[in-house]
């Protein structure tokens, strides 16, 4: 899989906040959300498998973006 581009973007009319990828095959998104316990605290996550991508992103060069909308 070759990947285009990697970004977060943020919108700022409801503070949801998304994950994509775009690769030669579509592109593919996460919504962030928080992982964790009480006792151990959350933290933020994309997923395992978004992580995963965007790693393999990171790999080939790519740098990931952050936008506003």
């Amino acid at each position: 899989m070759t990947f285009k581009r990697i970004y977060v973007r943020r919108y700022s009319d409801n503070g949801q906040v998304v994950a994509y990828a775009e690769h030669d095959k579509g592109r593919t998104e996460g919504s962030l959300h928080y992982e964790g316990t009480r006792r151990r605290g959350y933290l933020p996550s994309f997923g395992s498998h978004m992580h995963a991508l965007l790693a393999a992103a990171n790999r080939q060069g790519l740098r990931l973006e952050r936008e506003t909308w």
